[in-house]
């Protein structure tokens, strides 16, 4: 029998991992916004099928506004160089790092709900996806780590650690409190 709620989950994962995939291989062809722009159509049909929820539309753009300051933090202490970035503000993560927390964000109370059930998997997870996705972007010339792979992958997995169940727990309030 089909179930859409697990068809709808499926197909979230599937376009986390398709949107990052393309956002990163828009950045090392020379193509920076390919990915950011397959992404606005991902997020785009993720809300339409949402009904445009509150809830789903403050997750997405609270993850993606502190992902982004995340990411600006790693780029100006030095920790991570990004390819592709803004010219006019340098300073800033670029937009299709932006996207993929997007994507993430979108994944929150959808394909990755499955985190809220236990935080120390979540933990686990979180740093274990957290620095592979990184080191992922790095071996494909989108990023490079300063000043070594290793520090920068024990921060990122520290980080994500505590990150993930954070987003799966934040993602659980804001849905209770903001249901439409």
């Amino acid at each position: 029998m089909f179930n859409p709620r697990l068809f709808f989950r499926i197909l979230n994962f599937l376009m986390f991992y398709l949107g990052w995939g393309f956002c990163l291989t828009g950045v090392v062809t020379g193509r920076p916004f390919f990915g950011p722009i397959i992404v606005a159509f991902f997020l785009l049909y993720h809300l339409i099928q949402e009904r445009f929820k509150l809830s789903e539309i403050v997750i997405i753009v609270t993850i993606s506004i502190f992902g982004t300051a995340l990411d600006t933090i790693y780029l100006n202490i030095g920790m991570i160089d990004y390819k592709a970035g803004y010219l006019s503000v340098p300073w800033l993560a670029p937009m299709w790092v932006t996207a993929i927390w997007a994507l993430f964000s979108m994944s929150v109370n959808h394909s990755l709900v499955w985190l809220r059930v236990n935080f120390l998997l979540a933990s686990v997870f979180g740093c274990g996806g957290g620095a592979l996705s990184y080191f992922a972007a790095v071996r494909v010339g989108a990023a490079t780590f300063y000043p070594s792979t290793w520090v920068v992958l024990l921060i990122i997995g520290a980080v994500w650690s505590l990150l993930m169940p954070f987003t799966a727990l934040y993602g659980q309030w804001i849905e209770g409190k903001l249901i439409r």
